[in-house]
């Protein structure tokens, strides 16, 4: 935390902390929004049509063409964008840019927020926050664009990488999203 010339009270300090630690929570949050979101929004780019959009334990399921709210946390996520794929086309269906959208998005918008820290520099709450949201944005979208198996569970860019290379896995990959998709209806 930058010092002004004139000194700043201790309880006015510890209150600036707290809001940058509370702004990491907001970052965070906003990243895995926005991140679900770029899953959904080149998904739709690419032919997939919309299944269920989950951020923390809300989700949002496309029952029978109503969307309907439910409430549902799955273990070492904290969100999920499920599409139902196109149909197979030769064993093949479009998956680098429905599997990678998410950090793509994140990776944009780390830019973006990294501009705004340089742009206003000159403030010293205001930048820190947008520090803070780009340092998340980045984080977030090299921990899940990077491919990288987590114990059980593999990140979107293992996911790419692995079934652009196996035939057989995007068979699977498509059954299981056509699986999730009957399941909402």
């Amino acid at each position: 935390i930058d010092r002004t010339d004139a000194d700043i009270p201790l309880h006015t300090e510890l209150l600036l902390l707290c809001g940058l630690f509370l702004s990491m929570y907001a970052a965070f949050f906003f990243h895995t929004l926005i991140h679900e979101a770029g899953h959904l929004v080149f998904g739709l780019l690419t032919g997939y049509k919309f299944s269920s959009f989950r951020i923390l334990s809300f989700m949002w399921v496309n029952a029978n063409g109503k969307i309907r709210f439910k409430r549902y946390t799955l273990a070492g996520t904290g969100g999920q964008c499920l599409m139902a794929p196109p149909d197979l086309k030769d064993g093949r269906i479009p998956l680098v840019l429905y599997n990678l959208g998410g950090s793509i998005i994140n990776l944009a918008a780390g830019a973006l927020f990294l501009a705004c820290y340089l742009l206003f520099s000159a403030v010293p709450f205001l930048s820190s926050l947008f520090l803070i949201f780009a340092v998340v944005g980045l984080a977030v979208a090299l921990m899940n664009g990077i491919p990288m198996r987590m114990g059980t569970v593999d990140n979107d860019g293992y996911n790419a990488f692995a079934l652009a290379k196996n035939k057989e896995a995007v068979e699977a990959f498509w059954v299981q999203l056509k699986t999730a998709e009957q399941s909402a209806k």
